[in-house]
């Protein structure tokens, strides 16, 4: 993997450590912006060497690790590192389209930006928040929103880890989603993908770091999944059009990603057990799985709740 980080090589050394290390982390944060006025990032420096670097090279990449046409392809992505190849986010998308043919579908997390919740001493949270599908701001990247104001695009109705898909699936993908409090339960987006045993792509992106389809594996089994105490309820103002309604969903509380995920040696043991594959092209990093293999790889060993620690 490129541009890894001390923070990540010590943190892959056991679970263990990388509790420590989030802890410390979070600890000393605050202190780090406040008084040196710099964030602490693990991005790596900016992709600017791949000029020589074209699409078609990273299509063939795909294809080599089973990309089919007609697949669903779920993919994370950072324009920044891709900006060398010249294309702009909407050309990435039809290049993949073209690949995937008229069978194949193409979706990507469209997750939206929300205000501070305001927590109740009881740990409810009190607002209310917008969704509107065409206009609430995502943190997802460039290509997302340019799938997003593509007409032939089709978005979740699920306030949390929202999917956007364009192709032949994108309509069903997305049906009910909302009906399932939980963001990646039996009849989200994600699990419509799952179940379909779809392409996960992590391009010139940390792919564990932004691994969305991990929480399938949990959020299938809502209450029953088996740590306790792992949801909180949020409450959303849905808007699609001119059609306005309110739902309750199920929200993994924070501190469970925050000091609990060990992010690095999940990705480690996935590379080790070879389900997830790496490998540069030109300078752009590419991450590969299967969704199959991914939840069966996490329903083996979750009896305790990995890839969480310390629960």
């Amino acid at each position: 993997m490129a541009n890894v980080t001390i923070y990540q090589k010590i943190s892959a050394l056991s679970p263990h450590i990388e509790m420590i290390n989030r802890r410390l982390y979070y600890f000393l944060k605050p202190i780090v912006d406040r008084f040196l006025k710099k964030k602490i990032s693990n991005k790596g420096p900016k992709n600017t060497t791949n000029s020589n670097l074209d699409f078609n090279q990273i299509i063939r990449e795909l294809k080599d690790r089973g990309l089919n046409s007609g697949d669903i392809l779920v993919m994370h992505a950072s324009f920044n590192e891709l900006k060398v190849l010249g294309l702009s986010p909407i050309e990435i998308v039809n290049s993949l389209l073209d690949y995937l043919g008229p069978e194949g579908t193409l979706a990507m997390p469209s997750i939206a930006i929300y205000p501070e919740p305001q927590v109740e001493k009881d740990g409810t949270i009190k607002n209310i928040f917008d969704y509107d599908i065409k206009s609430t701001k995502i943190w997802t990247g460039a290509i997302a929103k340019a799938m997003i104001s593509d007409p032939r695009s089709h978005r979740s109705l699920h306030p949390l880890n929202s999917m956007v898909a364009i192709g032949k699936h994108a309509i069903n993908m997305m049906e009910d989603n909302e009906k399932d409090p939980y963001p990646c339960g039996v009849m989200s987006s994600w699990s419509f993908c799952a179940n379909r045993n779809a392409f996960v792509l992590g391009l010139g992106t940390d792919l564990t770091h932004s691994l969305t389809m991990i929480h399938v594996a949990e959020d299938t089994k809502g209450e029953n999944w088996v740590v306790p105490n792992w949801y909180q309820d949020r409450i959303f103002r849905i808007i699609n059009g001119e059609k306005t309604f309110q739902l309750k969903v199920k929200e993994r509380k924070y501190k469970w990603g925050k000091l609990h995920f060990a992010e690095r040696n999940l990705a480690k043991e996935l590379i080790n057990r070879k389900v997830l594959k790496s490998k540069l092209v030109g300078n752009i990093l590419i991450e590969s799985l299967r969704s199959n293999e991914l939840v069966t790889f996490l329903e083996n060993r979750n009896i305790k709740g990995y890839p969480y620690f310390w629960v």
